[in-house]
C-alpha cells in the first residue's frame, strides 16, 4: 500500500526544518482560482508515522 521513497538530500540538506508552508494554484486554468479550507498539517516522525492530530 505505502511505498518508501528515498530523496537525494544534497541540495536541501541546509534548508531550515521550520517556517512557512506555501500553497499554490498554478495548475488552474487562466481566470480561475482555487479556494482552500480546513487545511491540516500533520507532523511525521522519522519513521514516517503520523504523530500529530488524526482526523
Amino acid at each position: 500500500m505505502h511505498r518508501l521513497r528515498s530523496v537525494d538530500q544534497r541540495k536541501t540538506k541546509k534548508k531550515p526544518l521550520t517556517g512557512y508552508i506555501g500553497l499554490q494554484d498554478s495548475h488552474s486554468p487562466k481566470g480561475h482560482y482555487i479556494q482552500y479550507r480546513n487545511i491540516r498539517i500533520k507532523t511525521l516522525s522519522n519513521q514516517g508515522e503520523m504523530t500529530g492530530p488524526r482526523s
